[in-house]
């Protein structure tokens, strides 16, 4: 076992030899994302990742100031966060790695947004001094080929619901013709604009925050897209999207209040969209929001683990 105390040219080749054989290699685990979180947000950490050569594998952590081992990546940005590598190298990494950490002056490891099904919760579910705790839903929509099959997917109540409201916002707004950003043609700043007019988002954005986010278009291997409605300089809702093998995942939005309806239609548009290129699901990601069941998602889950150092 190899154990990287900064991001360096070797760590970056180990990390995405890992990436590559991560049975579920999520945007959020790319060794560019982790590097970008290091730089706004983990100046005050002690960088600890270990990896292992022959697996291949990465355990990407840090150690705060009070002793917490936790995930790099960034557990209010990263959906996902966990081991990254083959899931059948993950058990015996961790006995490794906890020995590690001790020797270290790790007094308690605290692991956020672990997704089910890792070999990691199964890892720290058979330790008894471990606490395991359903964290945040992740609801996710199976898409169909078509959206009017999408429609008649939904339950009476939410198809009607669905239509409703997309007819009486065409109305009130005609022709809110979406446009599509990808590339350089993304735009975070507008995307920011929208953000801010809700309070929580605007408390959420601190400058390192938005520096962080600003960076994100230029992440080696994260693929955006950007949707929009509503005529610029001006548009109603925006949201922005990571696209992912056959999932594209909905990952921040913003939308004018005064525009009634604006940030539910936009999500609509956006679900016939993955429908006609061709996606096979839309992602969510966290937070159990109400629109997201009404849209059709169902239910998946992330975890956290917490165990003590005696």
């Amino acid at each position: 076992m190899r154990v990287f105390t900064q991001f360096s040219s070797s760590l970056h080749q180990l990390w995405d030899n890992a990436f590559q054989q991560a049975e579920y290699p999520w945007p959020f685990y790319l060794y560019s994302w982790h590097e970008a979180w290091q730089k706004h947000f983990g100046g005050d950490l002690r960088l600890l990742i270990y990896t292992e050569e022959k697996i291949p594998l990465v355990i990407p952590l840090a150690i705060n100031d009070m002793g917490e081992a936790v995930f790099t990546g960034g557990m209010e940005i990263a959906d996902y966060l966990d081991a990254i590598g083959p899931e059948n190298a993950k058990t015996d990494a961790w006995t490794a790695v906890l020995a590690e950490l001790k020797k270290n002056k790790a007094t308690h490891l605290v692991l956020r947004n672990i997704p089910d099904g890792s070999k990691t919760l199964e890892f720290f579910r058979k330790l008894p001094q471990a606490v395991v705790i359903k964290e945040d839903a992740i609801p996710i929509l199976t898409l169909p080929s078509s959206f009017d099959i999408y429609q008649e997917s939904l339950d009476r109540k939410k198809r009607h619901e669905l239509r409703r409201k997309m007819r009486r916002f065409e109305k009130e707004y005609p022709d809110p013709s979406l446009r599509v950003h990808t590339g350089p043609d993304v735009s975070i700043p507008r995307l920011f604009d929208l953000m801010k007019n809700d309070p929580d988002k605007q408390k959420f954005l601190s400058s390192a925050m938005q520096s962080f986010f600003l960076s994100l278009p230029r992440i080696s291997g994260l693929a955006l897209v950007q949707f929009c409605i509503g005529k610029p300089p001006n548009p109603y809702a925006n949201t922005l999207a990571i696209q992912h093998d056959t999932s594209l995942l909905l990952y921040n939005s913003g939308y004018d209040p005064i525009i009634n309806g604006a940030g539910y239609y936009l999500k609509t548009r956006i679900i016939a969209w993955a429908i006609e290129n061709g996606y096979k699901t839309f992602n969510f990601l966290q937070g159990n929001e109400r629109y997201k069941y009404d849209l059709g998602g169902s239910n998946t889950f992330v975890y956290r683990v917490e165990l003590p150092f005696v």
